[in-house]
This record gives structure tokens, C-alpha cells and sequence, in this order.
């Protein structure tokens, strides 16, 4: 389907003509890191950190044995297993080209790309978190957590005979998505149709995972009340391809009705936003981060209330099996669409729940001015640096719209939108902000699983 160019109003009040494509010039799913095929011969010892370019070995990396520089290159790397060392990649790829004499190519390029050095072992990483577990998208397997989600995907035969495909709806990065209508009670469902390959085998170099997205749209089907979290109804499996199902939101994408309208009253974002809110408080409370919170997965239901979607990025949010309950996980690794993405996403290790909440200030700031704040919230942009400076405010203010909104919105994103995550608001206390208490909106109770454990029912 080729989507309509649509007219949107920069914060001086010229109109701009912009494409979907143009809109999203800047949120490639895939633009984390470009793997080096060249190193092949070492991936079994090397995870890649997706964001800072780093190179890490993993703590089981067995010793090799040899003579001369590759002995001492693998000892170096058994130090840094240890805690020790760290390995940053610093060498450019231009530099990998020539060969050094009597060296393995595979030892050449790890050479190359990458040099030691020391680390005490108390450093905190960026923003002043404490080092506590280290999780990120190329480690799932070691936390067991997509082994665990996999039990929620229980696969059956796909009933073709109870099923009528109505429409394509969208092409996404592991299969198609289709409407289909269930013929005995006329309901429609989405489908989203896989080759089993892309969801039976784990990728590392790729940012969304089918099987997380399976995973924990059923576990998240089992252990909310469902508010505002679009709703899993079963997967189904045949000898070529895998069908999942969810429930289907005829209103579409947040995003294109923010673009139709410019922008939304303040009432109507209110609302919107105090749904987000509560589907994040859902997630964090059963122990999932979500880190593709935006406009774009976010629908309109049937019934003028929102769903999240798109779980393929998820993480968890304290380790599974930690030394105490809720030890906060790191994660690392950009993830997410780039006007939605928290600042320190670009500075290594992060915690994922600041980071959601952070991408709900965005999308209450486009939803709100009708225009994103950046492009991406790092040191290259140019308004985010006055941001991080002077504050969201500030930046309204010299845009002529702070005056146009009420104090009490202006709080509530200088507050999301905090460019430190310490000291950014909380779900809780977005939710008990004075902006929401004129919001015609009714808390319905979480049912929660714990989630330290994943548990399947």
C-alpha cells in the first residue's frame, strides 16, 4: 500500500510536504551496527554491544592456545572475561585491509579492530549507575529469557478452514501482516505471517526478535488485565510458516491521525497519554521493558482507546535470577525509533524503565506541538543539545509555544523528558501528575505475575 505524503507545520509555522519515508529517514530498525563477516571464525567467543561499537568476549570464552601473538592476544581477552580488561573497537575498517605477515586472518582482524585497556572494576558506567548485570540483545540466550518466553508459544496447526484473508495490512522485518476475518463469528484478527526460520532461529545482528514479540504478547495475554496492550490470540504453525495472531484496532496508527491533525488539544492528549502510561505501568509491573514505545505502535481501538504493539525489542526488566529480587538489569544497545529514543541509549549501559517513560514524553511532546523535539536525542543534534542545556521549556519558549499550553503540561514533559535518567519522572508519579486530574480515565486493577520468574501458565 503506498502511503499518502502528508503536510506537517514546522515550529516556525511554514508548512512542510513529508513523505512516511522522509518521517522515518532516521529510524532504520536494522542501522545499530553492520556485522563483520570477517570475524566469523570468532563468534563463537565475541557478543557484540549494538550501540557503542564495542567489542566484548563473552566470560566463556575458552583459552587457545598457540605461539606468539595470538597467545598472548586470547590471554588478554581471558583477563577481560575475568572483569579485568575491556575491549573497545577504536580502529577504523578502512585500516583492516592491509595484512599483517604470519598472523591467522581471523586473530589480524580482532587485532586491528580493537585495543586493550584497563578498567577499574567499581567504575560505574555512563550516568552514575552502578555496575549490576549486564543484558542486552546479543546475550538473551544466557538469562534464559527467551527460553522461558518460548514456553508461551505453544504452536498449532493453523485452522486455514476458519479463516478468511481480507487484506495486506503492512510488511514488517519478519514476515507480512495480513487482516483476516474468523469466519464463524465474522471477527476480525491481524495475522502476522513468518517464515519459520525467522522465528525458530536467534539473530543477534538483528534489533527485533520474532520470538521475543511471540513471547511476551502471551505472557502479557496471561498476567494483565489487557488495558491498552493489544491482545494475543494464538500462534499457529505449519511446515513453512508461522501465524500470529492478535486483535485487530480499525482506528490505525496514533501516529497518522497526529499527522492529519497537525496536532491534538490538550484533552485529547491527555487522554491518549494517561492510556500509554497505564500500558507501560503494565509492562514494567509484570517485568517487561518495552523500548519501542512511539506513535507508531501505538493503535486506536474500536472503541477510542489506544493498544501498544511490537514487543520484538523487549527486554526484562530486572534479572531473572539475581542475587536478590528486582536487581535492575543494564541493558545496551540503541533500540527503538530515533525521535523516541532516550539519550542514553547513545552512552553504553542504561535501565530499560526511564527509557520507556522517556519515549512517552516524545510522543507527547509531537502529539502536543506537532513536531518532534530532534531528530535524535544525542550530542550530533543540535536542538537536543539546547535541551540538555536549557531545558524543554526553553525550547518551546523560543519556538512561541509554551505560552499556548498550560503549566501543567509544561512540567509533565520537562519531567518525562528529562535528560538524566535518575532524575526522570517515574510511571507512577506521570500518572499521579496534577495534568491528569481533569482526565475523564478509570484505573482498572493489574493482575501480575512475579517477574523474576516468567512462569508459564
Amino acid at each position: 500500500m503506498a502511503w499518502l505524503s502528508r503536510t506537517l507545520t514546522d515550529p516556525s509555522g511554514v508548512e512542510l510536504l513529508q513523505s512516511r519515508a522522509q518521517w522515518h529517514r532516521t529510524t532504520r530498525p536494522a542501522g545499530s551496527y553492520k556485522p563483520c563477516r570477517r570475524i566469523t571464525p570468532l563468534k563463537e567467543h565475541l557478543c557484540r554491544t549494538a550501540s557503542t561499537g564495542s567489542l566484548h568476549f563473552s566470560a566463556s570464552s575458552p583459552s587457545v592456545s598457540g605461539e606468539g601473538q595470538r597467545e598472548g592476544l586470547f590471554t588478554e581477552a581471558e583477563r577481560f572475561a575475568r572483569g579485568s580488561m575491556a575491549l573497545d573497537r577504536t580502529v577504523s575498517e578502512s585500516r583492516l585491509e592491509k595484512p599483517i605477515a604470519g598472523l591467522d586472518s581471523s586473530v589480524q582482524i580482532a587485532r586491528r579492530r580493537a585495543v586493550f585497556k584497563e578498567l577499574p572494576r567499581d567504575r560505574p558506567y555512563s550516568f552514575g549507575y552502578p555496575i549490576h548485570h549486564h543484558f542486552d540483545r546479543g546475550t538473551l540466550h544466557t538469562v534464559g529469557f527467551r527460553k522461558k518466553l518460548k514456553s508461551y508459544a505453544v504452536f498449532e496447526p493453523f485452522p486455514e478452514k476458519e479463516y478468511r484473508k481480507v487484506q495486506k495490512l503492512a510488511s514488517a522485518i519478519h514476515g507480512k501482516v495480513y487482516l483476516y476475518e474468523h469466519i464463524p463469528t465474522g471477527k476480525a484478527v491481524v495475522v502476522k505471517k513468518m517464515p519459520n526460520v525467522n522465528v525458530i532461529q536467534f539473530d543477534p545482528r538483528m534489533l527485533e526478535d520474532a520470538m521475543t514479540e511471540i513471547g511476551v504478547s502471551r505472557y502479557l495475554a496471561t498476567c494483565t488485565s489487557g488495558e491498552f496492550i493489544a491482545r494475543a490470540f494464538g500462534i499457529y504453525q505449519d511446515e513453512e510458516f508461522t501465524y500470529f495472531m492478535s486483535e485487530y484496532s480499525s482506528g490505525g496508527e496514533l501516529f497518522d491521525h497526529v499527522v492529519n491533525a497537525k496536532q491534538f488539544s490538550e484533552p485529547v492528549a491527555k487522554k491518549y497519554t494517561w492510556q500509554v502510561l497505564r500500558a507501560v505501568k503494565s509492562l514494567h509491573c509484570n517485568g517487561i521493558v518495552h523500548r519501542d514505545i512511539s506513535l507508531e505502535n501505538t493503535l486506536l481501538h474500536d472503541d477510542g482507546s489506544v493498544r501498544v504493539i511490537d514487543f520484538g525489542q523487549a527486554v526484562l526488566l530486572n534479572y531473572p535470577e539475581g542475587p536478590t529480587p528486582n536487581t535492575p538489569l543494564l541493558h545496551s544497545g540503541r533500540a527503538g525509533k530515533a525521535y523516541y529514543r532516550a539519550p542514553e541509549m547513545y552512552h553504553g549501559h542504561y535501565l530499560g524503565a526511564p527509557a520507556d517513560l522517556f519515549a512517552v514524553g516524545v510522543m507527547l511532546f509531537i502529539m502536543t506541538v506537532g513536531t518532534p523535539p530532534w531528530n535524535q536525542a544525542s550530542v550530533a543534534d543540535a536542538r537536543f543539545r539546547y535541551v540538555a542545556k536549557f531545558g524543554v521549556v526553553k525550547l518551546l519558549t523560543s519556538w512561541q509555544r509554551a505560552q499556548l499550553m498550560s503549566t501543567e503540561l509544561l512540567d509533565l514533559l520537562e519531567g518525562l523528558m528529562c535528560v538524566d535518567p535518575s532524575k526522570r519522572m517515574t510511571v507512577d508519579e506521570a500518572l499521579d501528575h496534577p495534568w491528569f486530574d481533569d482526565c475523564d480515565c478509570e484505573e482498572q486493577p493489574l493482575i501480575l505475575h512475579s517477574p523474576r520468574s516468567l512462569t508459564p501458565p
